[in-house]
């Protein structure tokens, strides 16, 4: 079973090359990382041309793959990307982001035992630049109500996808430019979408100072979504919103155990640091 990765990246050198350094290590599992560049100015082109060298050509049987240019955002970039993907199983990775030790042949084995399996919702925790730990979020499992009326609460990367729903048709709306991701798991979720979820952390995300955040454009995304949704949805969101906390406090979702992970830091690729914590926060750290 082959997993494919897309990263979309656009000026993020420094932490494109930790991304890509977590995906490459992954061991016991056939890895295909795409990276969807949308024609980078600080080197990143260079050293995208450096790593597909490496690996001999870039061809589509190739580990590494990826091209260059001009797109329409984040989303046209996962669009094109996932277009070129020849994987069982699919994911997309920001350059913010990097995978753990072990995580892409633990998530092959979980799909591999479970044919009817379509989303794999992994936990993830949140980092500093630097790689120390700020909070650990347990994914619980995705009910469409829930997302529909509040908001996307499992990361998406610790999301994967069987490729056959891409091959159906998924694919992001680029009318959405920050939000595309809730929209397109709840379509999903609407045609079926068989889901699971796991505690076992997949992933972490760094807080950079450029991540996406709750923009006024964010929120006016946040409403078109809860307007598209059935009436009684509206009405009940709060009611709705209360049995989602309960899923979440009954999967444990609002407390975190010891973690015990290693990442790239900012200064050095040639070994992952492991960090060891004992007292872990689930809150959202404040963004200030």
């Amino acid at each position: 079973m082959e997993i494919s990765v897309v990263t979309p990246s656009f000026n993020m050198l420094p932490y494109l090359r930790r991304c890509h350094a977590s995906v490459a290590d992954q061991q016991g599992v056939s890895v295909e990382h795409i990276i969807a560049d949308g024609g980078s100015t600080d080197g990143t082109v260079e050293q995208l041309a450096a790593w597909a060298a490496a690996t001999g050509t870039s061809s589509a049987t190739n580990a590494f793959r990826y091209f260059s240019g001009k797109d329409a955002g984040m989303y046209d970039a996962l669009n094109k990307g996932f277009a070129q993907t020849t994987g069982d199983v699919v994911a997309w990775l920001n350059c913010d982001e990097q995978y753990l030790e072990g995580t892409l042949a633990y998530v092959c084995d979980l799909f591999r035992a479970d044919p009817a399996l379509d989303i794999l919702f992994g936990s993830a925790l949140l980092v500093k630049p630097d790689g120390s730990l700020l909070a650990g979020r347990k994914a619980y499992p995705a009910r469409y109500a829930y997302i529909a009326t509040m908001n996307l609460y499992n990361l998406s990367c610790g999301m994967f996808f069987r490729r056959k729903l891409w091959d159906e048709g998924l694919k992001f709306d680029m009318s959405y430019r920050q939000l595309g991701d809730q929209d397109l798991i709840l379509r999903a979720l609407r045609s079926g979408a068989r889901t699971k979820h796991t505690t076992r952390p997949l992933s972490v995300f760094s807080f950079t100072g450029k991540n996406l955040s709750w923009s006024d454009a964010a929120m006016r995304e946040v409403d078109r979504i809860r307007s598209e949704q059935p009436t009684y949805m509206r009405v009940l969101r709060r009611p709705i919103n209360l049995l989602r906390m309960a899923s979440k406090a009954w999967h444990g979702a609002y407390g975190h155990g010891p973690v015990d992970y290693a990442v790239y830091p900012e200064d050095d690729l040639s070994v992952r640091r492991r960090f060891k914590v004992d007292n872990v926060s689930a809150s959202w750290p404040d963004e200030r």
